[in-house]
Formats: structure tokens, sequence, C-alpha cells
């Protein structure tokens, strides 16, 4: 077995130790201010260190251009997946996590002008499946606040799917943008600018205490797995991509809901599991699509 092989696994790996720090986070109610500040702070120290054994140029105003709108990004996401984690299982919003880099194909058409495949709506559609069964899962526990419940779940997905599609692009404009150099640069400045962004939002709401232990631990153990995770991610592509994609996305989603409903005691039913399972088929479909398109389409 390769290192980048084992590099991509326990990217993934710690992907899944994720999803459970997101379960601890809603578990003790973390504010989702504070929960963000420790985590992009802890993250940033992480990618700064990997910076200087690296090729990077932080006079750059791009880099700072680029970072500052990932960092936006970031802030909501984090957000929404709280909120949808608050009105839901951690699994659901975790399967749309690890598939959202779908958007992020259908944005790098639009935007990069890249050719979609004959796959790509079939695999939209998929995705459109896998949020149904969800909602079904939803609906079947809610008793008569369902409609609202499942609705508020619904869009919070819809924004898990689209924020975390719009890193996955913010990932990709930096290969555009600065090519090889600049990978754990660009990562310093958007979580900087991110726990700048929290801090900001914390001292204007005046929230008290201004963090609690419990926020302090899942907040660092979050930006320690994200940041870990990602360098490794990127250490792992020397693999090509339709690889690493599948190894660490794979690794990820399995993990991360046997992590949340082993550990995390989450309930599963026959919605929500026929969701898990349409949302691994999107995820292999999403990582093969080349292939599944040559074979299809010709």
């Amino acid at each position: 077995m390769s290192l980048a092989i084992l590099l991509a696994a326990f990217a993934g790996l710690l992907y899944g130790i994720l999803s459970l720090v997101y379960k601890y986070a809603d578990r003790i109610k973390a504010r989702s201010a504070q929960f963000t500040f420790m985590l992009s702070l802890t993250a940033a120290l992480v990618t700064v260190v990997k910076s200087f054994t690296e090729k990077s140029a932080w006079q750059q105003p791009l880099l700072w251009i680029a970072g500052a709108g990932m960092a936006v990004v970031i802030v909501i996401g984090i957000y929404v997946i709280m909120a949808a984690n608050r009105l839901g299982p951690v699994y659901s919003s975790w399967t749309i996590v690890n598939v959202s880099f779908l958007f992020a194909i259908f944005l790098s058409a639009v935007v990069l002008g890249e050719v979609l495949l004959c796959v790509d709506p079939i695999n939209l559609l998929l995705f459109g499946i896998t949020l149904f069964f969800f909602v079904k899962g939803m609906r079947a526990g809610l008793g008569k606040r369902q409609h609202k419940e499942t609705f508020m779940h619904l869009i919070a997905l819809l924004g898990v799917f689209v924020t975390n599609g719009l890193t996955t692009f913010g990932s990709k404009l930096k290969y555009v943008f600065f090519g090889s150099a600049n990978t754990s640069a660009f990562a310093t400045v958007f979580y900087l600018i991110s726990a700048l962004i929290t801090l900001i939002l914390i001292l204007v709401n005046r929230n008290r205490p201004f963090l609690t232990r419990d926020e302090i631990k899942a907040g660092a153990l979050g930006g320690l797995c994200i940041s870990t995770a990602t360098i490794l991610f990127l250490s792992a592509m020397a693999l090509p991509a339709v690889a690493v994609f599948t190894i660490t996305q794979g690794m990820s989603l399995t993990t991360g809901v046997a992590l949340t409903t082993i550990i995390g005691k989450e309930r599963l039913n026959f919605w929500m599991v026929a969701g898990l399972v349409s949302g691994a088929i999107v995820l292999v479909a999403v990582v093969f699509r080349e292939q599944t398109s040559k074979w299809l389409c010709g």
C-alpha cells in the first residue's frame, strides 16, 4: 500500500471524526460564532506552520482577496451545518457535505467554462432523491411539527450543499490562480479572516461568557481535524484525483455515519438508511463521472 493511499485514507478518517465533533458541538449547545472562531483560529495555527515548508507569496493581493471570499463562505457554511444539525441528525448533513462537490462541478462549468458530461444531470437527480429520502425520514418522527421542521431542515441541507460546494470550488480556483504555490498559505488566510469575522460577531453581540470550556474544546478539536485532514488530502494528490476523492470522501462518509450513530446515538429509520445509501451512490457516481459518461455516451 502506497503512502499516498494511507494519507488519503487518514484524511477521510479525520473528516469523519469532524462529523462527531459537530455532534458534540450540537450536544453541548455550542454557539455558532464561538465554535467557528475556535475552529478557524486552531486551523490557522496548524496551516501557517505548514505554509513555511511550501512556496508561499504572502504579498500577493489576490491571495488575500480570494482568502477573504473563502472565509465568508466558510463562516456561513459552518453556521448552516450547525443549523441543520439542530433540526435533524448529523449524518444527514454529513452526507450532503460529502456529495457537495457536485455543486462545484456545475459552478465550474458556468464560471470556468468546463464541459458538463452527459451523466451530470443524472447525478443531480440522484442528489434530489437523496434529499427526498432524508425529508421523508425526518417527517416520520416529528408529529405535528413535522411540516415546519422538515421544511427548515430541507433549506438547511440545501445551504450545506451550496456552501460546501462553494468551498470546493474555491479550492479549485486556488489552483487556477496560484498553481502549486500558496496551498497552506491560502488556507491560513481564509481561516484567519474567518476567525476575525466571528470574533467581530461575538463582540458585537456581547455574548457572555465569551467562550465556554466546552466551546473551546469542540472548536479546537474541529480545527485540528479539518486542517490536518486538508493537509493530508492535498499531500495525497500524487494519486489520480478520482482515487483521492474515492478514498477520502468514501472514508469520510462511512466513518462519519458510523461515529454519529454508534457514539452519537443517533437513530436511523428506513428512509434515513435509504438516504445514506442514495448519498453513497451519488458520491461514487460523481467521483467516476468521466468513466461513466464514456460508457453511457461514448
